[in-house]
């Protein structure tokens, strides 16, 4: 049987994601479980090509960049954004690894850490798509490490060290990066936080990307109002899809 293959559809992945933690459920007041930890790989609310050769471009002068990807769940995103660095952009990869992958929750990071990648059939078909059918070049297939999944990987040398995963919490870690050259990954958890917290963190944001920085959010936080928060904190769109960049604040 022939399987197609939309990458740019919202659907595709939906029913086996490469990830899942139930232990971190979110509840309307009807006891509904409205929001769930998932991932998975080249997640398609950031398009991955236009996206690093936007850093390509941005920093082509610059000595370094600084990657942090937070919410970095079983490391499905910083995955997916090496070997798009290495396909799309790899003049820039000497200054862009390691990626620096965070999490707040230590048994979700347990995943990453183990060297162990769970897929399915959707995210076995994105990597052959935007790598061109090189997922021999970059993984090796295992046993799967959870019920019901398709296949277990273990990252093959262009991936290894690539990464280096971590547990923190954004809005306590924002402070420990570095003052320039900062590309912030911060989606899709938006909605996890206290409505209170959207502010603060879009502000702490600005001042750590303020000097030649971008962050990317998640299609989830442009339906609850994350991008009109961002724009009143200093931030543009770049034109590449959940892209922001700061510019100078207007002073009084």
């Amino acid at each position: 049987m022939q399987v197609s293959f939309n990458p740019y559809s919202n659907n595709c992945y939906h029913r086996q994601p490469a990830f899942k933690s139930n232990e971190n459920e979110f509840l309307n007041a009807a006891g509904k479980v409205v929001n769930k930890t998932v991932t998975y790989m080249f997640r398609n609310d950031i398009e991955w090509e236009p996206f690093t050769r936007f850093l390509s471009y941005k920093y082509r002068t610059a000595p370094k960049i600084n990657i942090t990807n937070y919410a970095c769940s079983d490391g499905s995103e910083p995955l997916t954004l090496a070997m798009s660095v290495m396909e799309f952009t790899p003049e820039i990869a000497p200054k862009i690894f390691p990626i620096i992958a965070k999490d707040k929750y230590q048994h979700v990071l347990d995943f990453a850490q183990s060297g162990i990648f769970n897929i399915y059939a959707p995210d076995l078909y994105a990597i052959n798509y935007f790598t061109k059918n090189k997922f021999n070049h970059y993984f090796q297939a295992v046993p799967a490490s959870i019920p019901d999944c398709m296949m277990g990987v273990k990252p093959r040398e262009p991936l290894q060290n690539k990464i280096i995963f971590k547990q923190a919490d954004i809005l306590e870690d924002l402070r420990n990066l570095p003052d320039e050259n900062n590309v912030i990954l911060c989606r899709n958890f938006w909605t996890y936080l206290n409505k209170e917290q959207h502010h603060p963190l879009a502000e702490m944001l600005y001042e750590k990307t303020k000097n030649n920085g971008l962050i990317a959010i998640g299609s989830l936080e442009n339906g609850h109002g994350i991008p009109k928060i961002l724009l009143q904190h200093g931030f543009r769109e770049t034109g590449v899809h959940n892209v922001y960049e700061p510019v100078k604040k207007m002073t009084v």
